[in-house]
């Protein structure tokens, strides 16, 4: 797999936020974005000239909530994640009490209340569910009194209810785009993570370039393969936390001609974790 193609998949994983939501950003990154094939990425770069209306957003998103950010954590060089409290949702279910919304630096005040258009997407490198805007100019700030600010599409004299309910009669916001994840958490044995796992390799890492708080890109090449056939050198997504020097044995997915963890935890272990090592080693070594 060559390192541009991997490049283009971290721009996935980071949902191209730097895209969405600053001009700078996206000058960076649009090479990045360019060819990522049936990867969805809503932008205001690229949906411009088809946004006439509210309507046009509703259809858009994956979710529409109202919620209140009650904080945010340093994620890239361009992006914060937003913790916000959903109060409600309108399209689309969050099955969560809390969601993470990734943007670009400073666009939310801790502790306001946002109407919300999302587009929502998952990944094995992210401990939950991402979410971001679909379109910038419809960031809703609703103020204490339910009036709404700083919109492009609503007039800042209807209130929060009225606007709502103008969404609920929208035919668009029945639009609810297609997606399925198969993300797994954990396996609950060893024996079904490897039966799963369609490689498993011994590696060093060679090179990293930590890309955000949860993603690396590292090259590797195997030094020991215990299921699967890989030849030569590869460029992983891995977790931020990696280390050069360090082994790991690694049980990997093929997922859209592209290699990935098998699941969320438990997917990588270190050669510091010497009773899960042996373990999985005897394993192995019983099933050949």
């Amino acid at each position: 797999m060559k390192r541009s193609a991997i490049l283009k998949k971290i721009t996935v994983l980071s949902l191209a936020i730097v895209c969405l939501l600053t001009y700078y950003g996206y000058t960076m990154f649009n090479d990045q974005r360019k060819s990522q094939g049936s990867s969805k990425v809503f932008s205001q770069c690229s949906y411009t000239k088809e946004i006439k209306s509210i309507d046009d957003v509703a259809g858009l998103a994956s979710n529409i909530i109202v919620g209140t950010v009650i904080g945010k954590e340093d994620f890239s060089d361009y992006t914060d994640k937003f913790i916000v409290s959903v109060d409600r949702d309108i399209k689309g279910t969050t099955h969560s009490t809390n969601v993470d919304v990734y943007e670009a630096k400073e666009t939310f005040e801790v502790g306001s209340k946002y109407l919300l258009f999302l587009e929502y997407s998952e990944s094995v490198l992210y401990p939950n569910p991402k979410y971001t805007s679909v379109y910038k100019e419809c960031i809703i700030k609703v103020a204490d009194d339910n009036s709404v600010e700083n919109s492009a599409f609503v007039d800042e004299s209807m209130d929060l209810d009225k606007l709502i309910k103008v969404l609920e009669k929208s035919e668009k916001i029945a639009l609810k785009p297609n997606r399925k994840y198969n993300i797994k958490n954990k396996y609950e044995t060893i024996e079904e993570q490897i039966d799963d796992s369609d490689h498993i390799l011994i590696v060093y890492p060679e090179n990293i370039i930590k890309y955000n708080k949860y993603v690396s890109l590292v090259k590797v090449t195997p030094e020991v393969q215990l299921k699967g056939d890989i030849t030569g050198e590869l460029d992983l997504l891995l977790p931020a936390d990696i280390q050069k020097g360090k082994k790991y044995i690694v049980f990997l997915k093929k997922t859209d001609n592209n290699l990935e963890l098998a699941s969320r935890e438990g997917s990588i272990i270190s050669e510091d974790q010497a009773e899960k090592w042996e373990q999985i080693s005897k394993k192995l070594k019983n099933n050949n």
